[in-house]
C-alpha cells in the first residue's frame, strides 16, 4: 500500500478511510477532513 511505502520513507502521511463510501462518495464524506487539511497546506510558506 502506498501509505506503508510513504511511512517507510519517513514521509508525513494522514490517512483517512471512508469504508461506507465508494470512490465518488468519498468526496463529500471527506469534506470535514479535507477542507481543514487544505487550509493548513495553503497557509504554509512555500519552500
Amino acid at each position: 500500500m502506498l501509505y506503508d511505502q510513504l511511512v517507510a520513507n519517513n514521509q508525513n502521511v494522514e490517512l483517512k478511510i471512508y469504508p461506507e463510501e465508494d470512490h465518488s462518495g468519498t468526496v463529500l464524506a471527506s469534506l470535514p477532513d479535507s477542507t481543514p487539511f487544505l487550509r493548513r497546506m495553503f497557509s504554509q510558506p512555500s519552500t
